[in-house]
């Protein structure tokens, strides 16, 4: 599997970005946002939810504030935006924005790419979203929702799946059970399931990460034939991949 930009082109750029599910979801964010940074994009990161504070790096400036403005941006250079910590909060996790704020950095840099984490997963593979999930701005253009392959074929278990209710009331799936692309599909396909709350008109987009995991790239591409037969008009597309610190390596299928 190649490293490449195909997921990067599938999106709409300029826009916004909302990335929502379990599996890998923060790394996704920042190897998007890096890229296309690199290719001089105006570029921000920012999260409408609870996540770990980046560690400043080259390329990576992080900019917290109880009321972020739109920075001004530097070629090659990624602006993570976010509120600190309050009274009482864990120091390490930062607040997310309002998705009204986001909505209203587009208005005002319409050249920008923004990324958006809109929903937590707590490190897990596999996830449903809670009734106040996921948190996605009005002007999303893009939704990209995200599956851990390491789920498959594993027991139904709470280190492995983040709102374990939830999922069951979705699919059907209950505690121990064998987890498989065929039971997942309710997930990708129910209006309440991973692109709940997505803009009429965003393109949407699965990403099966952990393709590298032994055996995980021939569940992916299975999963990707079940979406495509029995999900029709579902998603605009799915990849297969696997995020890594050289970028992004995919293999992209459009529905």
């Amino acid at each position: 599997m190649n490293y490449d930009s195909s997921l990067l082109s599938a999106i709409a750029i300029p826009g916004i970005v909302a990335l929502v599910g379990a599996g890998g979801k923060i790394s996704l964010l920042f190897a998007l946002a890096d890229r296309a940074a690199a290719d001089n994009v105006p570029t921000m990161a920012t999260t409408t939810t609870r996540m770990r504070v980046p560690e400043e790096r080259a390329g990576l400036a992080v900019i917290l504030s109880d009321a972020p403005d739109v920075p001004k941006t530097v070629a090659g250079t990624v602006a993570y935006l976010a509120r600190p910590p309050g009274p009482g909060d864990q120091a390490d996790k930062v607040r997310g924005v309002s998705p009204e704020t986001v909505d209203a950095w587009k208005a005002a840099r319409p050249d920008a790419f923004i990324l958006v984490e809109a929903d937590g997963a707590a490190g897990r593979l596999l996830k449903a979203p809670a009734a106040h999930e996921p948190v996605v701005p009005v002007g999303t253009d893009t939704v990209v929702a995200v599956i851990g392959l390491g789920c498959f074929n594993r027991p139904f278990r709470d280190d492995v799946v983040f709102r374990p209710e939830a999922v069951t009331r979705l699919t059907g799936l209950r505690y121990g059970d064998t987890m498989t692309p065929e039971a997942v599909l309710p997930l990708i396909g129910r209006a309440d399931g991973l692109f709940k709350n997505s803009p009429s008109g965003a393109r949407r987009i699965l990403f099966l990460n952990q393709a590298d995991l032994p055996g995980a790239a021939a569940v992916g591409l299975k999963l990707t034939s079940l979406v495509r037969d029995r999900l029709p008009g579902a998603v605009d597309a799915v990849a297969v991949g696997a995020v890594a610190s050289q970028g992004v390596a995919c293999r992209l299928t459009w529905m």
